[in-house]
C-alpha cells in the first residue's frame, strides 16, 4: 500500500510541475527467466499493480495524463493484457500528459524492436535506405512515440526496483544501485542529469525527489547564465 501511494504522490509532484512525461520501469523481460514459481508470483504482483494504477483515476482525469504501457506484451497472461488494454483506452483522449509503464521491458528489446520496424519500413518501401538516420531509430522506440505530443517540458525517468523518451532529460535510478540496469540507454545522452539514490523505489518520497528537481533547476539556471 505504500508504494502505491508513494507513486501517485511522485507521479502528482511531477504534473505540478510540468513535467509532462514520466517513464517508470516497473517489470524487465529478465523477470520471465526465473522459476515458473517465481514468474507465477510476480504475475499477480503485476496484475494487482495494475488494478492499483486505476485508483489514479482522478488525479489521470485532472490532469488529462494518457498511459502507455511499453514492452512486448505477449509474455504477460491474457487477463493481464486486458488490464492494460482497459487503462490505455480509458485515457487514449488525454493531451495533458504521458506516463510510460515499462512493462515488460529491456531496453536492448526495445532497441531491437525499434530496428526492426525500421528495416520493414524499408522493405515495404516507405522508408529509402539513403533517408535512415539515428532519429529514424528513436522515433520508433515505444517509449518515445506518444510524447511529441505533449514535449514541452522536462521530461524524467524513475530506473530501480522499478518512464518518456524525447530527449530524456533526467534518469533517477533507485535503490543505491550505480547502473542503468538496461533502462533507455538509447534515450540517455550526455545532457542527462543522472541522479542515483539510495532509497528503494517503494519508498522513494518527497524528500528523495526535491533535491532531483532542484538539481535539474540549478542546471537550468547555470545554462541561462552560459556557464553550463
Amino acid at each position: 500500500m505504500a508504494s502505491t501511494l508513494y507513486d501517485e504522490l511522485i507521479l502528482e509532484i511531477c504534473l505540478k510541475l510540468r513535467i509532462r512525461a514520466v517513464t517508470v520501469f516497473a517489470f524487465s523481460i529478465d523477470n520471465f527467466s526465473r522459476s515458473d514459481e517465481e514468474v507465477g508470483a510476480l504475475m499477480k504482483l503485476a496484475e494487482t499493480r495494475l488494478m492499483e494504477l486505476c485508483q489514479y483515476g482522478e488525479l489521470l482525469q485532472e490532469y488529462g495524463v494518457r498511459i502507455r504501457f511499453a514492452g512486448p506484451r505477449h509474455f504477460f497472461p491474457e487477463e493481464v493484457r486486458e488490464a492494460m488494454q482497459r487503462m490505455e483506452s480509458m485515457t487514449a483522449d488525454h493531451k495533458g500528459g504521458v506516463l510510460n509503464v515499462c512493462a515488460p521491458y529491456t531496453s536492448r528489446d526495445e532497441i531491437t524492436a525499434s530496428v526492426r520496424d525500421t528495416v520493414q519500413k524499408i522493405y515495404d518501401g516507405r522508408l529509402h535506405v539513403r533517408q535512415v538516420k539515428s532519429e529514424n531509430i528513436f522515433r520508433n522506440m515505444e517509449t518515445c512515440r506518444h510524447i511529441r505530443e505533449v514535449r514541452k517540458e522536462p521530461s524524467a525517468s524513475f530506473g530501480g526496483d522499478e518512464l518518456d523518451g524525447g530527449k530524456l532529460d533526467i534518469l533517477v535510478r533507485t535503490s543505491d544501485v550505480k547502473r542503468l540496469s538496461d533502462f533507455m540507454m538509447w534515450q540517455a545522452s550526455e545532457d542527462t542529469q543522472l541522479h542515483f539514490v539510495k532509497t528503494y523505489w517503494p519508498d522513494f518520497g518527497l524528500t528523495d525527489m526535491l533535491p532531483v528537481i532542484l538539481g535539474w533547476q540549478q542546471k537550468i539556471w547555470l545554462q541561462s547564465l552560459g556557464w553550463w
